[in-house]
């Protein structure tokens, strides 16, 4: 198979991009709407994070992969993301 990383990075970066708008939002510290938006884009975040590394991959190399391989390729960029993402925040 192809190699997976170009995908699981493209992914995290995703992941990272709106975990940090996430915590932009907890920072501003809004009322009750922004807690909904924040919860919304914490879950768009594993989503859309995991769904862009699988797209990147099947697209790229032209080919369908089981679902058990999408799952581990998504997981892997969303963890990757979050990693990241948390080493921002703590630099913040």
């Amino acid at each position: 198979m192809p190699s997976k990383g170009q995908s699981i990075l493209l992914g995290a970066f995703v992941a990272v991009a709106l975990t940090l708008v996430q915590l932009f939002l907890v920072m501003s510290g809004g009322g009750t709407g922004t807690q909904i938006l924040q919860s919304a884009i914490c879950c768009l975040t594993a989503i859309a994070g995991a769904g862009v590394a699988v797209w990147h991959y099947t697209t790229t190399y032209e080919l369908t992969i089981p679902a058990g391989t999408g799952a581990g390729l998504g997981a892997a960029a969303t963890s990757l993301g979050y990693a990241i993402a948390y080493v921002i925040g703590l630099l913040l």
